[in-house]
């Protein structure tokens, strides 16, 4: 969704409950949770054959079965320039810029409660290079008929 002329959006908001009641090995259950989750992914046209991206999620507190995982969030940036006559380009992105990408949590039935936390390799830096060879013509590969049609013509000539 453009925002500005030089500013397009796409938002993505969910709003849930998981509600799991029952018995685990014989201990009664009952765990609810109202959640919500947002992804946004924001791209910039600084200048022609320069832009910008920044992108994000934020996840609540939500349940998973009998887990309560805390919530979570990631932010995520790159930049990308056109070159060598628009036929190449050079982006560099970086994943998980604040190194918040932690998943963490409790579960707690009958006797048992206990914590968890794991903190993966999350943050990554990538610069990339692509170069495209030959020429765009989208047009003349859309026009191009299946052997199928080709047949059926060939058949109603005979």
């Amino acid at each position: 969704m453009p925002i500005q002329k030089w500013w397009n959006t796409n938002t993505f908001i969910n709003v849930f409950n998981n509600h799991y009641k029952g018995t685990y090995q014989s201990d009664p259950i009952n765990i609810s949770v109202t959640s919500f989750s947002i992804n946004m992914t924001n791209n910039f046209t600084i200048q022609k054959g320069l832009t910008a991206e920044l992108s994000g999620f934020y996840n609540s507190r939500t349940a998973d079965g009998l887990f309560i995982d805390n919530p979570i969030y990631m932010v995520n940036a790159g930049i990308s320039k056109n070159i060598l006559h628009n036929k190449g380009s050079v982006k560099l992105t970086i994943r998980d810029i604040f190194y918040s990408r932690q998943l963490s949590g409790h579960v707690r039935y009958s006797n048992i409660d206990d914590r968890f936390y794991n903190r993966g390799d999350s943050r990554t830096v990538n610069l990339t290079f692509t170069y495209r060879l030959g020429k765009k013509n989208i047009t003349k590969a859309r026009e191009r008929e299946t052997g199928t049609v080709e047949e059926a013509k060939r058949i109603k000539k005979e």
